[in-house]
């Protein structure tokens, strides 16, 4: 049993972060005492609200129907979950979503296409339903978004994949704490792997499997200095260095949701393996980035708002920028945010 953690709870839309204060008993979340509520929520730990948890204390987290009880162990290598990982959660409803609207229009003969997925040689192909039967996440870290994914496959047969190179990550995730369900909603039987493994090595796998999977993943996504000034891709050196794994993806020629950061995007790598897929953006939020967090030299990402770098047409239709600003782009609630100097 464990008492005294805080339970957080995101709203579908993320339109809330809610707090309040929990206890675990024989399997069971038991949640009470006050409530905080953060309006549009840029971080899991928002300090500047008066809230702090760190990766190594307990917690429940909670999006839509979907929660763990975490605790990062001392040694772990892997990310603590973060505000990345319920835009994923909300990115993969979306889609979801986006393709019943899809069917029901087919089945209704009223036809029509959005967005599209991309071919394997990367250019754009027709619209097609997208059947979810097999998921992998590389770097699943607490698993919170492939358990969130894996109630949702479809099919008689499916297949769920956890790869991580931290070992850690993956004993939590065959834990109770963790979780993972055993069947669909669709009462299918999930088949679940773990593999310690790099990603990147799976990708290879995958992009010649007779059914390719659905890849999920949260990559590193701080680019080295030698990648924004165009150099190849590396693996850095830390849990948020390096592009490759990202730009390994986007070379994928299967369907994959991606979290994709500004920060990422200041690698002309990056930036041109997504200027030649087609892609759609399925969520999309100003977030809080810690740069103390990842340690220091990472000047070469933050831009003034009046130095604003221009980014490719294809790019620029699906909205996005580049790097990290002093101060908001975006319209923010005032409490506090935008004069927390710690953040970018």
């Amino acid at each position: 049993s464990i008492s005294g953690f805080p339970c957080i709870f995101f709203d579908v839309d993320l339109r809330a972060q809610v707090i309040k204060t929990g206890s675990l008993n024989e399997g069971c979340v038991a949640v009470g005492g006050d409530t905080q509520v953060i309006d549009q929520p840029i971080l899991m730990s928002p300090a500047y609200a008066g809230f702090i948890v760190s990766g190594w204390e307990w917690r429940y987290l909670h999006y839509d129907d979907t929660g763990i009880v975490f605790k990062r162990p001392s040694s772990a290598s892997f990310m603590a979950p973060s505000i990345d990982t319920v835009l994923c959660c909300a990115a993969l409803r979306r889609l979801l979503e986006s393709e019943a609207e899809t069917g029901e229009r087919a089945r209704r003969g009223l036809g029509g296409t959005r967005g599209g997925v991309a071919g394997a040689e990367g250019q754009p192909a027709k619209r097609a339903r997208i059947q979810i039967s097999r998921v992998v996440e590389l770097g699943c870290g607490a698993c919170l978004w492939i358990k969130y994914a894996a109630k949702r496959l479809q099919g008689d047969v499916v297949e769920a994949v956890c790869v991580e190179v931290d070992e850690l990550s993956l004993k939590y995730a065959r834990s109770p704490l963790c979780g993972l369900p055993k069947v669909t909603y669709g009462g299918a039987a999930i088949n679940w792997q773990f593999l310690t493994e790099d990603g990147v090595e799976v990708l290879k796998r995958e992009a010649v499997h007779d059914h390719p999977a659905l890849v999920l993943c949260n990559p590193p996504y701080i680019p080295t200095p030698e990648e924004v000034a165009g150099d190849p891709e590396d693996c850095g050196t830390s849990f948020a260095e390096g592009t490759r794994l990202l730009t390994s993806v986007l070379d994928y020629p299967g369907p994959s949701i991606v979290c994709l950061s500004s920060l990422s995007l200041m690698a002309a790598g990056v930036r041109a393996r997504l200027a030649a897929r087609q892609a759609r953006v399925l969520e999309h939020r100003e977030v809080a980035w810690k740069a103390w967090y990842t340690g220091g030299g990472t000047k070469h990402l933050v831009v003034r708002e009046e130095d604003d770098q221009p980014v490719e047409p294809q790019l620029q239709e699906l909205g996005l920028v580049l790097g990290a600003t002093t101060r908001p782009r975006m319209p923010h609630p005032e409490d506090g945010r935008r004069s927390d100097r710690s953040l970018h």
